[in-house]
């Protein structure tokens, strides 16, 4: 019959439409997201010499690492969802030494989103660069070592690591004794 080809050519022409509608809206998107953008590997373990990076600040300033050199550099790896009661540690050692020529802090703010981000920056002395490293397509992002929160890493003035630790809090106490010695040396 016929008629019977005729409405099942037209049920397949149909089917074969909607398939193919379906696939191109898909890739479509597919092609829209842009994933994330990851610099180059920062291996901030100790006794490392790390690689230069660039960020945008949360205030918007561009920095470069290398722009720390000359100086003693404090690293914290901050989670967004885990704040780990270490802002009152942060802001004691952001606190001594914010007016040494010879001390500087970088914040790298990691996580799955940032939904939580002004709650966890609402903790923290934010004078210092504060960097959102959390996940969104087409942003870039700090591909560190840390794979734990929060993490603390201090580089030398020529560019070495040369203390790092990672979770817990009370971590202010070993950054005194460490900054103070390196402070003092100049």
């Amino acid at each position: 019959s016929f008629k019977m080809i005729k409405k099942l050519s037209l049920v397949i022409f149909l089917l074969v439409g909607i398939i193919t509608s379906c696939k191109n809206n898909k890739q479509d998107t597919q092609q829209a997201e842009v994933p994330f953008i990851q610099e180059k590997y920062i291996d901030l373990s100790e006794g490392e010499t790390p690689a230069f990076f660039t960020a945008k600040t949360i205030n918007g300033k561009q920095i470069n690492s290398k722009d720390y050199l000359g100086k003693n550099l404090v690293i914290l790896i901050g989670k967004v969802d885990f704040e780990g009661k270490m802002a009152d540690d942060y802001n004691e050692l952001y606190d001594k030494y914010k007016n040494n020529e010879n001390v500087a802090f970088i914040t790298i703010i990691d996580g799955e989103n940032n939904d939580s981000l002004q709650s966890f920056l609402s903790k923290y002395n934010t004078e210092a660069d504060f960097i959102d490293n959390t996940r969104k397509y087409g942003k870039k992002q700090i591909n560190h070592s840390f794979y734990c929160w929060p993490g603390k890493a201090l580089i030398d003035k020529k560019g070495k690591v040369i203390y790092t630790g990672c979770g817990g809090y009370g971590f202010a106490y070993d950054y005194l004794i460490k900054l103070d010695s390196l402070v003092a040396l100049k």
